[in-house]
């Protein structure tokens, strides 16, 4: 119970969605905030062997079609490692916008084949939901040139890109950025 305790406070005080506790074997001794009947993906289990060995690891990983930012440290006395500390957080439409702020284009998120997060307009936001829901063409594959294609009514220049360096990794998510064609087909108008 105070370990639990512990690791909730811990939760509190890093503002993460989740926190995992671990004992040196890897075992978890408290997961507050962690959905109870999800098993761990292997990313976040690769985190956690680790930090065993004494090092840090983040990913970015997929738990009920959402997105997580994980961070694993170990929790070391000396030489000796005492235990694990994981904190996810969840990569949500506030990270999206921005993201979006930066980039200048509309930011998306998906999580295996289910938009987990976005900056687009709710009636734009549904409109992409459907296409990533039909597959990975729907949105032209990862790292393929940009493309121009209609997302709802509005046209937009699009490109997938994969959130993990191993792209066959489907836990590690999609970023899918739009850029609105009106204004350049404006110019060129």
């Amino acid at each position: 119970a105070t370990i639990h305790a512990m690791a909730d406070e811990y939760r509190r005080s890093l503002e993460a969605h989740f926190t995992i506790v671990g004992d040196p074997r890897g075992a978890w001794v408290a997961s507050p905030g962690w959905p109870r009947a999800i098993e761990a993906p292997r990313e976040l289990a690769n985190g956690i062997v680790r930090a065993q060995g004494g090092h840090s690891h983040r990913a970015i990983i997929a738990v009920d079609d959402r997105l997580y930012l994980v961070v694993t440290e170990p929790a070391t006395f000396a030489e000796e490692v005492l235990a694990t500390l994981t904190a996810g957080y969840e990569l949500d439409d506030t990270v999206a916008r921005e993201i979006a702020l930066t980039t200048r284009c509309d930011v998306n998120l998906v999580a295996r084949r289910r938009l987990s997060a976005s900056s687009l307009s709710p009636a734009q936001r549904n409109a992409l939901g459907e296409l990533v829901g039909d597959g990975p063409g729907a949105m032209g594959g990862l790292n393929n040139r940009a493309e121009l294609r209609p997302v709802g009514d509005a046209q937009y220049v699009t490109g997938a890109y994969p959130l993990h360096p191993d792209a066959s990794d489907a836990s590690g998510g999609t970023l899918v950025l739009l850029e609105d064609w009106a204004p350049s087909q404006q110019f060129v108008d």
